[in-house]
């Protein structure tokens, strides 16, 4: 009878984490379930596809190259390409999404279950909640990177928040820390501020935390070479590079200006509406539980105004030298902050418990419209997008109908481009071009900025300067794959198929 007790316990301990996996795994294999041929997300193909396809052709010290940014991913992918060959490289894109979200809400729920102390019922019901939200939806859709060192960090921080650790623990610990630092900068940066908030907080184990501490940050400042202009790796000569404006208006390293050229106050007003328009849409949803549940946690404080510092306050503050990408901070203050709601669940269902009810009841219940939320939005049935955020997660780098018609594009390219030519490529292009253009004598420049305009309308200057910048390189053929229909100063259309064509520079 005892032993029967103690496995329907341990069976009712686990039943949550099954249930956050499966969910969060639901959500991201909907839209790949609707797209069956190509993956879907923006970074999933502009980055990671041909990254992997480098890994399988230049061999295992390629991974090392990630060393900044990505270097767990591509371990890992480094390995499954290995194991499976790299003909099933969308399929194996498709499934590891779904299982990166799938565990990143597991591990999302073991650190409220285990570093905060929620009870059961709190830390599911929170996790779903977060998971649920366009903004954390939007890690999922295609932020391997960041998941993969989101992992290992919430499992870290999870077993840091035990009273009692043993050897084998803090061993694990270690290791955990040490994959999610090696996930990317932004991470790294991130585990460092939680854990050096937790140092500084805490005094009955420092001893321990030290020589972890002193391990991660070793490891950021390796990472952070290359930014300060030591390169540990030779570049790629084939793409080439065009100059930031932002980067290049800033003198210090890393940081970047946010007003290039020159500070006027409707350019601050602008700048100011995109970092507060994506923090309200981002966290509107969840603001009541959010304000009623604030608390201090020894492993949170830190990392949330370190979040907020980067994604809020130094754009708004000292736009002159900020922080690059505020975005991405804010999209990883849904963590800390969906810890507040589950705050808040506890203390409103303290004060609405029906007496004939539980509160896992309760807070399950208000965790529904936000399931619901989260299926129709990955299914496409209703859109949330804003900048930075897909309208829906049935998206990739550029339209899915428009997919086959750009690899068509790009293979006409590759069959008759001339020798020596340069190809302007924008971002969202970045990775169709990459897989299928093979000719290693047309170099590439990839342009870093989203047209301001929609297409058919025209080109914004990012285009212009990577025009002038082919030309400085003394490029005498310059290709463009663009929308078709566009009117392109100095550029004519030269084949079309469907949605997209291949432009031409009149030189």
């Amino acid at each position: 009878m005892a032993q029967h007790t103690l496995i329907d316990e341990k069976w009712r301990e686990i039943l949550p984490y099954i249930l956050a996996f499966l969910l969060g795994a639901l959500y991201r294999a909907i839209p790949e379930a609707l797209t069956p041929v190509y993956p879907v997300g923006f970074e999933t193909i502009a980055y990671y596809a041909p990254g992997i396809i480098e890994l399988e052709e230049k061999g295992a010290l390629t991974v090392f190259k990630h060393l900044t940014c990505g270097l767990t991913f591509y371990l890992l992918m480094y390995i499954i390409i290995h194991l499976t060959g790299a003909s099933m490289l969308f399929t194996i894109l498709k499934i590891t999404g779904s299982i990166l979200y799938g565990l990143l809400a597991t591990s999302y729920m073991f650190f409220l279950r285990s570093g905060l102390n929620f009870d059961r019922e709190t830390s599911l019901a929170a996790t779903l909640i977060c998971i649920s939200l366009p903004i954390c939806l939007r890690i999922g859709w295609d932020r391997f990177v960041n998941m993969t060192g989101l992992i290992p960090m919430y499992l870290a921080l999870g077993l840091l928040g035990r009273k009692e650790k043993s050897n084998k623990c803090w061993c694990t610990i270690t290791l955990l820390l040490f994959l999610a630092v090696l996930s990317r900068e932004l991470i790294a940066s991130v585990v460092l501020a939680a854990l050096s908030g937790y140092f500084m907080f805490t005094r009955m184990e420092r001893k321990r935390l030290l020589p972890i501490l002193m391990l991660c940050y070793s490891m950021f400042f390796v990472m952070m070479l290359p930014y300060l202009g030591f390169h540990l790796f030779p570049r790629d000569e084939r793409p080439l590079v065009l100059p930031s404006p932002a980067k290049e208006a800033c003198p210090l390293p890393i940081l970047i200006n946010y007003f290039p050229e020159g500070f006027s106050f409707s350019l601050y007003i602008e700048l100011c509406k995109r970092v507060l328009m994506l923090f309200i849409c981002a966290y509107v949803l969840v603001m009541p539980f959010l304000i009623r549940g604030i608390f201090r946690s020894q492993l949170m404080d830190l990392m949330v105004i370190w979040l907020l510092l980067g994604g809020v306050i130094n754009p708004l503050v000292l736009p002159f030298v900020s922080i690059p990408f505020f975005q991405r901070w804010q999209t990883l203050l849904v963590f800390p902050f969906c810890a507040y709601l589950a705050k808040g669940l506890n203390e409103l269902s303290a004060k609405i418990r029906p007496s004939n009810s539980r509160n896992l009841d309760i807070k399950l219940v208000i965790a529904v419209p936000y399931i619901m939320l989260g299926i129709l939005y990955s299914s496409g049935l209703i859109s949330w997008g804003i900048e930075w955020i897909p309208p829906n997660l049935m998206q990739s780098s550029i339209e899915v109908d428009q997919i086959d018609d750009c690899i068509i594009c790009v293979k006409w390219l590759n069959n008759n481009a001339v020798s020596e030519a340069c190809l302007i490529v924008e971002e969202r292009f970045r990775g169709w071009v990459l897989l299928y253009m093979k000719r290693e004598d047309v170099r590439i420049l990839i342009v870093y900025e989203s047209p301001c305009s929609e297409p058919g309308v025209g080109i914004p200057g990012a285009f212009e300067r990577a025009y002038d910048t082919a030309i400085r390189a003394g490029f005498k053929t310059i290709y463009l794959i663009w929308y078709s229909g566009a009117r392109i100063k100095r550029f004519n259309e030269v084949y079309r198929r469907g949605s997209i064509a291949v432009y031409q520079a009149a030189l």
